[in-house]
């Protein structure tokens, strides 16, 4: 059986960070579902879009006779929809096995969906942060937790790094577009919480935040409506929202594509272009108070959409800069003008400041374009 049936029997006192098994002391009361044992639960479906992909495969295999195998590309994922949704007050961990093939070092990452929508929280197969518990047979610490080439390693996602909240879904998905090697995935388990002795204690929670680590940003699909195939390539719309936690109002944001793929630059809209594929607030917004969320839409290639924050200054505070662009401080970037989309928009913001607030950073750019792109996508998605 599974070394993880064994490990539950005690405490995990693995030393590794807390993404993975935290060093504090995560107890396990049994295994209370079964994602994939030779086959998918009986309450779990596959909603996967990696291509090609194999739920029997033969060898190698974990225990039992089958494994999963697929071929980490382009952000390709093994996705699993889950009847019985994994709450974390009452879910310690979810642990599976996964292995490298030939040369293994893949780089993989896990999320968990919330409302058939992944949520913006990466759990890593490789380098400091990763969920792999560390291969004592390996020399190099910096390798111990990555995908290991010819054999098994295991890795334990800590449910304390997940919001309150019911996660319906987890996703195995490739980090990058680069085609890598083939890996296999095993025993995939959701394992029961000792409330008693190790209740759920939200580690994502901010005790406070400092520059852009007070913009938090959600990502959210739309309806299956809202998803179609061009050239055998699946797009879907997005819905994202940038919300302030901090006690100063947002006076500049900027803010680029994580991982973003739309057909053209109307594919985001409810944004204003700044030079370098980077975006800003729209010419309607012109502060983020204390609380508000700003949102806009975009279209892209189906995957784990994200964006980050490069730049964001905050009212009364002008010396609170983040910048992540590598650009000179003194020369935050400048507003272009963007083509014309073929499709003129039909509609502008019912309303617009006809005045620019007397205590706009003067560091901020205060000429803008004279254009903008639509507020809504060029061209709608058919069935």
């Amino acid at each position: 059986m599974k070394l993880l049936l064994i490990l539950i029997i005690g405490f995990l006192g693995c030393l590794i960070n807390n993404y993975g098994v935290s060093s504090t002391e995560i107890c396990s009361k049994g295994v209370d579902q079964v994602i994939y044992d030779d086959q998918l639960g009986y309450t779990v479906s596959d909603w996967s879009w990696a291509k090609p992909r194999n739920f029997s495969n033969f060898k190698p295999v974990h225990s039992g006779s089958h494994s999963i195998s697929f071929i980490p590309k382009t952000y390709e994922a093994i996705y699993f929809n889950l009847q019985n949704p994994i709450d974390p007050s009452i879910i310690s961990s979810v642990s599976f096995w996964v292995h490298g093939n030939k040369a293994g070092n893949q780089k993989v990452l896990v999320r968990f969906t919330s409302n058939k929508v992944a949520v913006q929280k990466d759990f890593f197969l490789w380098g400091e942060e990763s969920v792999i518990i560390p291969d004592a047979s390996v020399s190099s610490k910096a390798l111990s937790k990555n995908i290991q080439g010819g054999k098994w390693v295991n890795a334990v996602i800590n449910c304390d790094n997940l919001e309150p909240g019911q996660y319906d879904g987890i996703q195995i998905a490739a980090s990058g577009e680069d085609v890598q090697e083939m890996i296999f995935i095993d025993d995939i388990e959701v394992n029961k919480r000792c409330i008693s002795t190790n209740p759920y204690r939200n580690l994502m929670k901010p005790l406070s935040c400092d520059g852009h680590d007070c913009i938090v940003i959600k990502v959210t699909e739309t309806s299956n409506q809202m998803r179609w195939f061009s050239n055998e390539v699946e797009y879907q719309k997005y819905t994202v929202s940038m919300k302030n936690t901090n006690t100063a109002a947002v006076e500049v944001l900027e803010f680029t594509g994580n991982w973003f793929k739309p057909r053209n630059t109307s594919d985001i809209w409810n944004v204003s272009f700044l030079e370098g594929g980077y975006y800003g607030l729209p010419d309607n917004m012109k502060v983020i108070y204390p609380g508000q969320e700003y949102t806009f839409g975009c279209v892209s290639v189906k995957g784990p959409v994200s964006f980050k924050v490069s730049y964001v200054e905050y009212e009364n505070d002008k010396d609170r800069l983040t910048n992540a662009k590598q650009v000179e401080p003194t020369k935050p970037p400048v507003k272009t003008t963007k083509p014309i989309p073929t499709t003129k928009p039909t509609a502008n913001p019912t309303t617009k400041p006809t005045t620019i607030p007397t205590t706009k950073p003067t560091a901020k750019p205060t000429t803008k374009p004279t254009t903008k792109p639509s507020v809504s996508p060029a061209t709608k998605p058919t069935a």
